[in-house]
């Protein structure tokens, strides 16, 4: 009795064995997918497999230096203040008063006390020199101020017309003009006393021959007539006999600064102010 169990057991075994097999592929095969059948459709719920397998690319580009330069906010620097700047010489820092103020590269040189204007934009940082016209003020009795570099020798010199007066009326000679020689003007701690200009000034050699020359010159400038050309002329004979009718007009003065820079590089730097011309006028 005890034999029969034994063989049966595993025949039993064998005919479970068998009928899941018959089972799974029963459930295996699930024919052709048919379009539109929802039964074919599965839908996935699990966040963990719906991650996307590939790797999201974020490459490195650098950015070029010009695109990188454009990026960048531009810096505004404050307009510098053309009248009033600060000394720095051998006496104390102190802001100067309006006046002409010349700020070249090496130095700044100033006049206080007068008014002038350009005739045209002048590049302070690289020019030599600069001109501009008195406007108001005299320069007589006024000081060079020099800030910044070390000075060497501060230099001046006029230039002068004659101008002729009598009855006929006021005719300046343009032609008949004089250029003087440097004279070296005497200061200290940078400050420089304008003078000789309210001296007798320098003129060109005035003769009958240049005073006649010289008037047809002007005469052409403001379209004389030829009567009127020799009327002026003639009227020489009583100018020769009262010379105050022929006096001497100041044009322009030029002031030449030598030195050195902060760097000690040499500079030389020349400042040239105008007068206003005497206004030709007739009787």
């Amino acid at each position: 009795m005890k034999k029969s169990h034994i063989y049966l057991l595993p025949l039993l075994s064998l005919v479970i064995l068998l009928y899941s097999c018959e089972d799974m592929g029963k459930k295996q095969h699930h024919g052709s997918i048919v379009l539109d059948d929802s039964s074919n459709i599965v839908t996935e719920t699990n966040t963990k497999n719906l991650q996307d397998m590939v790797t999201d690319l974020h490459p490195d580009i650098p950015v070029s230096s010009a695109a990188a330069d454009t990026a960048k906010p531009v810096e505004k620097k404050p307009v510098g203040d053309t009248q009033q700047h600060t000394v720095v010489g051998n006496t104390a820092q102190a802001v100067l008063p309006e006046g002409l103020n010349v700020a070249f590269k090496e130095i700044l040189f100033s006049i206080p006390g007068i008014n002038t204007k350009t005739y045209r934009k002048q590049n302070l940082e690289k020019a030599n020199g600069a001109t501009y016209e008195l406007m108001s003020g005299s320069l007589n009795g006024k000081q060079i101020r020099i800030g910044n570099g070390t000075v060497s020798k501060v230099a001046e010199r006029y230039q002068t017309i004659v101008v002729l007066k009598n009855d006929l009326g006021t005719l300046p000679l343009e032609s008949l003009s004089n250029v003087t020689d440097w004279e070296e003007l005497k200061g200290k701690n940078n400050i420089y006393a304008i003078m000789g200009l309210s001296e007798k000034l320098e003129s060109a050699d005035i003769t009958s021959a240049s005073l006649q020359k010289a008037i047809k010159i002007a005469g052409r400038k403001h379209h004389f007539s030829r009567r009127t050309e020799q009327e002026w002329i003639r009227s020489l004979r009583n100018t020769r006999n009262n010379r105050h009718n022929i006096t001497v007009a100041l044009r322009s003065v030029i002031w030449k600064v030598d030195g050195k820079d902060a760097a000690g590089k040499n500079f030389s730097k020349q400042v040239r102010v105008d007068l206003p011309a005497p206004a030709f006028e007739r009787e």
